[in-house]
């Protein structure tokens, strides 16, 4: 009847909007995976600078007791450096775990929407082939609705460990904005290292922003 052909057409229909929606989530998901393998390069070249922070203010350090009584204002400045390092190195290592973390659920989120692309053109092909068999679109659409309860969770999960990622790297900010006040006191000895720290300030920069954008993903 036309009551029926009305349905299947609007089934499909239905169907057709779900399989592109899930393309594009699919593929949003994917960019989110790719710059979050990003952060963690980013994160690597930032542990590397912390740990050549953490030699030079050990260096300064020595050369401060080699000066004696000249060298203890210079020894303070170059523990408070030490320090900062440390604190740096540890906030990008827990924030390294958690873009792990986010890479892992968007591969699996990644895996989820293929299964829900393919398990949309399989329902369309099912509406084309049986006409007015309701079983089979009950049945592809109860499949549909579990795949996207799944993929929602997975989503869910990628949205809040990139709230903490944008969070960690606040934290990794102040840090080097302090380390970076503290090395212009040491002046020559540390010079090198003031460039390193300008390093992670644009690089935390660049992290803030891919995280940021990743933790409004819905």
């Amino acid at each position: 009847t036309k009551e029926n052909q009305k349905k299947m057409d609007d089934a499909t229909a239905s169907m057709e909007q779900i399989h592109v929606s899930t393309r594009e989530c699919k593929e949003i998901i994917w960019q989110l995976g790719e710059e979050s393998k990003e952060i963690l390069g980013i994160i690597q070249v930032i542990t590397g600078i912390s740990n050549q922070t953490n030699i030079l203010a050990l260096n300064a350090a020595i050369e401060a007791a080699r000066a004696g009584e000249h060298g203890k204002g210079f020894a303070v400045v170059a523990g408070e450096i030490q320090s900062l390092a440390e604190q740096t190195k540890t906030a990008v290592e827990n924030i390294g775990k958690i873009v792990t973390e986010t890479v892992h659920h968007t591969e699996e989120a990644v895996g989820v929407m293929e299964q829900s692309v393919t398990l949309t053109e399989r329902g369309m092909e099912s509406i084309r082939e049986v006409g007015n068999s309701t079983a089979v679109i009950t049945s592809s659409n109860n499949q549909m609705s579990d795949q996207i309860l799944e993929m929602d969770k997975t989503v869910e999960i990628i949205r809040r460990q990139s709230a903490e990622v944008a969070k960690g790297m606040n934290q990794v900010n102040e840090s080097t904005k302090n380390n970076y006040g503290a090395i212009e006191h040491v002046a020559a000895a540390t010079q090198e290292n003031c460039a390193g720290v300008e390093a992670i300030e644009e690089m935390v920069v660049r992290i803030k922003t891919i995280a940021d954008k990743a933790s409004h993903y819905q």
